[in-house]
C-alpha cells in the first residue's frame, strides 16, 4: 500500500497533464495569455511605472490593460511568461480575445495564440492543477486518513469541473494549487493547537498561503475569512497571542499580495476602490448578457450540479458551440474529460462522508473535522449568496472540501463493503 499511493497519485498526475493536449479552446485563454506581457514588462525590462494604478489612465489602451491587471489574479500570468520566456518572446504573444467578434474575426487579427504558445501556458496551468491533487491527498490524508485521502484525491483528479478547467491557460490551475494550500496550512495549523503547539509556525504558513491565494484570484477571500475565523476560535482559549497571530498572518498576506501586484504599490487604496467598481459593473454586465439564476433553489443546487456534473465547455453560447464542438468531440472521445458521478451520487458521497466525519469526531474529538466543516459550509453558503450566474468554474472552489469528504464517504462505503463480504463468508464457512 506504502507503493500503491504515490504510484496512483502519480498517474493522476500524467492523467490531469496528458489531458492539456485535448481540452478545448476557451476565449479567457487568449485574454490571460495576452496579460502574460506583464511578466516580460517587469522581469525582463523592469518597467514598474508602466504598470502602476493612474486615475484617470492617461489613454484607452493603458485603461484597458490596467481593468485586466486589477481585476485578476497575477500568479498564473507570470507563470505563462515565465513558461513562454523559455522557448519565445513577447512578440509572439497573441492580443486578448475580442468578445462579440466571431471566431475568424479573432484569427485574423491575432487575437487567438497559436498552438506552440497554447500548449506551453496551458503547460503551467496543468502543473499548478496536477499539484493541487497531491494537497487534496495530504488535506484528506490529515483529516481522515492516507486511505480516504487517496479516494478524495482520486475523485478530485476525475472531476470534469476541475480537469476542463485546470488544464486550460487559464485562473484556475494556479487558484486550484493556492486554494488547496491555504486549506492544507490551516489544518497544519490547526493539529498544533490539538498537539498543545501554539507556536507562529502554523499562522505563519497560513498567512503565505493566504497571500499567495490571494494573488491568484481575489475570491480566495472566500476561503481566507472561514479559515482565520475558525483558527481563532480553535485557539480562544489564548485570545490574545492567538489575535497577534492572526494579525501578523494577515500582514504577511498582504505583503506578499503587493509585491506580487506593483499595479497596487503607488495607491492601493484607489486601487482597491476601482477593482470594487470593475468587478460590481463586470458582474452586472454578465448578467444582462448571459442571464442569471432564476430562484433560490437553482442556486442552492447549482454547487451538487457543476461539481458533479458534466463539463462546461464555454458560458457564451453564441457560436462557441460551433467554432469548439470539434474540439470537445476529440476531447471526449480521448477519455480524458474525467468521470462526472452525477448530483445525486455527489451528495450521496458527501452525507456518508459527512456522516463518517461525525462519527470520528465523537470517538476522538479533533479541530480538524469541525474546521474542515465549516469551511465547506462557509464556501458553499458565501458562492451561493455572491454568485449569481450558471457558470461552473465558479464553483471550483467547492469541489476540493467537497472531494476530500466525499473521499471519506468512498472509504467508509468500502469498509462497510468488506466487512459484509468477510461477514458472509463466515457464515458460510
Amino acid at each position: 500500500m506504502r507503493l500503491l499511493r504515490p504510484a496512483l497519485l502519480a498517474v493522476l498526475c500524467i492523467f490531469v497533464l496528458v489531458g492539456l493536449l485535448f481540452v478545448p479552446f476557451h476565449g479567457d485563454e487568449s485574454t490571460i495569455i495576452f496579460m502574460s506581457r506583464d511578466w516580460f514588462r517587469l522581469a525582463q525590462q523592469g518597467d514598474f511605472a508602466g504598470v502602476a494604478f493612474r486615475s484617470p489612465p492617461p489613454n484607452p489602451e493603458y485603461a484597458e490593460n490596467q481593468d485586466l491587471r486589477l481585476l485578476n489574479g497575477v500568479i498564473s500570468k507570470y507563470l505563462m511568461g515565465f513558461g513562454w520566456s523559455f522557448v519565445g518572446d513577447e512578440s509572439a504573444l497573441n492580443r486578448q480575445w475580442m468578445w462579440g467578434a466571431d471566431w475568424e474575426s479573432n484569427l485574423t487579427q491575432g487575437h487567438i495564440p497559436n498552438d506552440r504558445l497554447l500548449m506551453v501556458t496551458r503547460f503551467t496551468s496543468a502543473l499548478c492543477a496536477l499539484l493541487s491533487v497531491i494537497v487534496i491527498f495530504q488535506i484528506g490524508s490529515h483529516v481522515v486518513g492516507a486511505q480516504a485521502g487517496l479516494i478524495g484525491a482520486v475523485i478530485y483528479a476525475l472531476l470534469p469541473i476541475f480537469l476542463v478547467n485546470g488544464r486550460r491557460a487559464m485562473f484556475e490551475g494556479a487558484f486550484a494549487l493556492t486554494h488547496a494550500l491555504l486549506i492544507w496550512a490551516s489544518l497544519i495549523a490547526a493539529s498544533r493547537y490539538q498537539r498543545s503547539r501554539q507556536g507562529w509556525g502554523g499562522w505563519l504558513l497560513v498567512g503565505a498561503a493566504t497571500g499567495l491565494a490571494l494573488s491568484s484570484k481575489h475570491t480566495a477571500l472566500l476561503l481566507a475569512i472561514p479559515v482565520f475565523v475558525g483558527l481563532i476560535w480553535i485557539g480562544r482559549r489564548s485570545l490574545g497571542q492567538t489575535l497577534i497571530r492572526a494579525a501578523a498572518a494577515g500582514l504577511i498576506a498582504g505583503a506578499i499580495f503587493m509585491v506580487l501586484n506593483p499595479a497596487w504599490w503607488n495607491n492601493p487604496l484607489g486601487a482597491a476602490r476601482e477593482v470594487l467598481r470593475l468587478r460590481t459593473s463586470m458582474l452586472q454586465i454578465q448578467i444582462d448578457l448571459f442571464g442569471a439564476f432564476q430562484n433560490l433553489s437553482e442556486r442552492l443546487a447549482a454547487p451538487f450540479q457543476f461539481i458533479f456534473g458534466s463539463p462546461q465547455y464555454f458560458e457564451d453560447p453564441r457560436g462557441w458551440g460551433q467554432w469548439v464542438g470539434e474540439q470537445i468531440r476529440v476531447y471526449e472521445a480521448s477519455g480524458m474529460a474525467g468521470i462526472a458521478p452525477g448530483a445525486v451520487t455527489g451528495l450521496f458521497l458527501l452525507l456518508i462522508g459527512s456522516a463518517l466525519l461525525v462519527v470520528r469526531f465523537r470517538e476522538q474529538p479533533s479541530p480538524l473535522i469541525p474546521l474542515l466543516g465549516w469551511i465547506s459550509l462557509f464556501l458553499y453558503v458565501s458562492i451561493v449568496i455572491t454568485n449569481p450566474l450558471p457558470w461552473a468554474r465558479y464553483y471550483l472552489p467547492l469541489a476540493q472540501p467537497f472531494a476530500v469528504i466525499a473521499g471519506a464517504g468512498g472509504y467508509a462505503l468500502l469498509r462497510l463493503s468488506a466487512l459484509l463480504v468477510g461477514r458472509t463468508r463466515t457464515s458460510t464457512s
